[in-house]
């Protein structure tokens, strides 16, 4: 139900300064006033015109904050309210840091006029094609806001809410009954008017359907070639939404396909998975392997490990390609050209004093333990600026993984008719409430200190 929205603005603006959400907001402008006037021509056409005034720098309490249609909020029936969410603000457990007391007071303010603006031009709206809000639409809103209470707060009831409401129990209820007759508006306007036709439907359908036979088209072709012997990995490369090998914490990976991830936990390395079904699409999964998890000490353990074969000969590309947990590693451990202070400190040393093509000894960063292998230097400008082309091998600490190369085709069920008309609806009334906001905004009279909002 989404009557209650509308009811508890104060409350929810209060949540966000306290959340932090307060940051992209710009401060209200308090030196301008915008105006819009609606005027008729003879043929019937509608235009706007809006005017921009200066407005007093210091406002008197008499002042206007906002207009809609003649119904008027003054500078000190604003305040009363931004004064009570504040003081409510005091007892929560948790209130506005003194430090942001006057920026919260201007984020309250325009919150609290946009909803004065629009609460006004939509309930002038209603009461213009004469609705009401029966007896039992209010008893049914009434139902559901408290069973959706009590889920949370089990016993307390929406009267409750309305007395621990900032501005009080009676504003409360007169929000609550705007709120009610402006969804019995939009309700006639826009979700009433929103139809959508079987022939829609069976068009929507039709393409769902067809988009689902191609992708499972495509993964049986797929199927057949690892059934008839082609290696997987050339298999994925050419029908798989993911071309690479893959290495992936198993955590990660549970994260992204639990299908999946449930898959790997019983293959061993080199084997392959049957079909699966997952919420990405049709999949089948090889393991290259499991690597354990790396702490510090193992991490020290294998770098001078892999820097003992280098030594011996090892071919350092070769070990960063198999070894390295940085992405670098893909590449043979290349880090391309970089100049002073690019990297963290104990990398960038070690890079800058290094001989060229000798293999350092092992030195550790905040990314773990490392090998480096400069093969460039350069000096060039006025003054002269060095630069350094280095390859790495990098092991740090690493929860468990898994390499794993994942044929991945995306296909998705074929929605029921009802879930599709539903969609379609739902496209068709949110275009159809911005046409009908327009509309409506062309027949109301708009005055408000923040100009954004008499727009």
């Amino acid at each position: 139900m989404k009557c209650t929205k509308a009811v508890f603005t104060g409350a929810m603006a209060a949540a966000a300064i306290l959340s932090g959400c307060d940051k992209h907001d710009t401060p209200p402008v308090k030196d301008v006033e915008v105006t819009e006037t609606v005027t008729v021509s003879p043929d019937g056409v509608k235009t706007v015109e809006s005017e921009i005034a200066v407005v007093p720098e210091n406002f008197k309490d008499t002042d206007i904050a906002a207009s809609v249609n003649g119904n008027q909020i003054t500078w000190k029936e604003l305040n009363d309210k931004v004064n009570a969410i504040i003081a409510a603000s005091a007892k929560s457990p948790r209130p506005i840091p003194e430090d942001k007391i006057e920026e919260a007071r201007d984020y309250f303010r325009k919150q609290l006029i946009e909803q004065f603006i629009s609460v006004n031009m939509f309930r002038d709206e209603a009461k213009r094609l004469n609705l009401t809000v029966t007896d039992a639409t209010r008893e049914e809103a009434i139902k559901k806001i408290n069973e959706n209470i009590a889920q949370r707060e089990p016993g307390k009831t929406i009267e409750q809410v309305f007395e621990e409401y900032p501005m009080g129990a009676e504003t409360a209820r007169k929000d609550f009954e705007d709120q009610l007759l402006i969804e019995e508006l939009f309700k006639k306007e826009v979700t009433e008017k929103a139809q959508v036709s079987d022939e829609e439907v069976k068009q929507r359908v039709d393409e769902a359907t067809v988009i689902a036979e191609e992708a499972n088209k495509k993964f049986a072709d797929a199927e057949k070639l690892i059934k008839d012997g082609t290696p997987f990995e050339d298999v994925v490369k050419d029908f798989s939404v993911v071309k690479d090998e893959l290495k992936l914490p198993k955590e990660q990976l549970s994260k992204i396909d639990p299908a999946v991830a449930e898959a790997v936990t019983k293959l061993e390395p080199g084997k392959i998975s049957e079909k699966i079904e997952s919420k990405n699409g049709l999949a089948i999964v090889k393991l290259v392997k499991t690597v354990p998890a790396i702490d510090k000490a193992a991490a020290k353990a294998k770098i001078e490990e892999i820097r003992e074969k280098i030594v011996n000969g090892g071919d350092f590309a070769a070990l960063a390609a198999e070894y390295s947990t940085c992405p670098s590693g893909k590449k043979g451990g290349d880090l391309g050209t970089f100049s002073r202070g690019q990297m963290v400190p104990e990398f960038d040393k070690a890079a800058f004093e290094q001989e060229i093509g000798v293999v350092g000894p092992v030195i550790e960063t905040q990314f773990g333990y490392h090998i480096v292998k400069v093969t460039e230097k350069k000096s060039a400008g006025d003054p002269p600026a060095e630069t350094v082309t280095a390859s790495h091998i990098l092991v740090g600490e690493a929860p468990e993984s898994v390499d794993l190369y994942l044929l991945l085709v995306p296909s998705q069920p074929v929605p029921t008719a009802d879930s599709i008309r539903e969609e379609i609806k739902m496209q068709k009334s949110r275009a159809t409430a911005e046409t009908f906001r327009e509309d409506v905004r062309k027949r109301t009279t708009i005055t408000a200190i923040y100009p954004e909002l008499a727009k």
